[in-house]
């Protein structure tokens, strides 16, 4: 089945290998393993904020997680700018309603 915001024929059939390039098409998902680097999201440890190492304690409760692709970037030689060119970018973000908690399952979507 064709997910419903997707192009009748994806753009990306085939990537190179995990360890190299992840590619997909707008409107399309997939999977990936969980061993592939930058594929899950620490909840706890040290966070770098505003020049600081600080620790980060998740209480549990209700968040929203938002992911942004592309985005401008605020230093390096693309600042001000984004990395890739696109035909539209207001489709960069995505946020997702989730519930933490410190017992199983330890985070569920909400909605």
């Amino acid at each position: 089945m064709i997910p419903p915001h997707a192009g009748a024929v994806p753009r990306f059939r085939k990537c190179k290998p995990e360890t190299e390039i992840q590619c997909i098409s707008a409107g399309w998902a997939d999977t990936y393993g969980v061993g592939i680097s930058c594929q899950y999201i620490v909840l706890t440890g040290l966070i770098y904020e505003h020049g600081n190492l600080r620790n980060l304690e998740v209480q549990d409760g209700e968040y929203v997680l938002e992911a942004e692709t592309n985005a401008i970037q605020e230093e390096g030689p693309f600042k001000g700018k984004r990395i890739f060119e696109e035909d539209n970018f207001d489709d960069n973000i995505v946020k997702i309603r989730l519930q933490i908690s410190s017992t199983p399952p330890f985070v569920s979507v909400i909605g």
